[in-house]
């Protein structure tokens, strides 16, 4: 058994967490109820959070734009991912992501 658990969130429902630089992302799936095998989380961002240019060594990421805008820089090279747009960021791929619009919804797995 993996130790996972089903789970049922409804909008506005998970533990939130402010994040420093610039949000506030609720857990819809944690990796004590996924049995390790990734995380969901849902984050609201204002214009200027970045995140620092880092990597996964042991999972992918993924970021689909709920709404807003980001430049992402992936490996040295910029992009930009707007409202209805995907991210994925295959492990070991260094990235990171600003802000450039006035607010952002994004929702991420790991």
């Amino acid at each position: 058994m993996s130790g996972a658990v089903p789970i049922i969130r409804q909008a506005g429902e998970g533990e939130r967490m402010w994040f420093a630089g610039g949000g506030v992302f609720t857990w819809k799936a944690t990796a004590a109820e996924t049995g390790g095998s990734f995380i969901a989380l849902e984050d609201h961002i204002v214009r200027g959070k970045v995140t620092p240019y880092h990597l996964h060594p042991d999972q992918d990421e993924v970021i689909y734009v709920l709404e807003g805008e980001l430049l992402l820089n992936v490996d040295g090279e910029e992009h930009t991912v707007r409202s209805g747009g995907l991210f994925v960021a295959p492990r070991g791929v260094p990235h990171a992501f600003m802000v450039t619009s006035e607010r952002a919804h994004v929702f991420s797995f790991q």
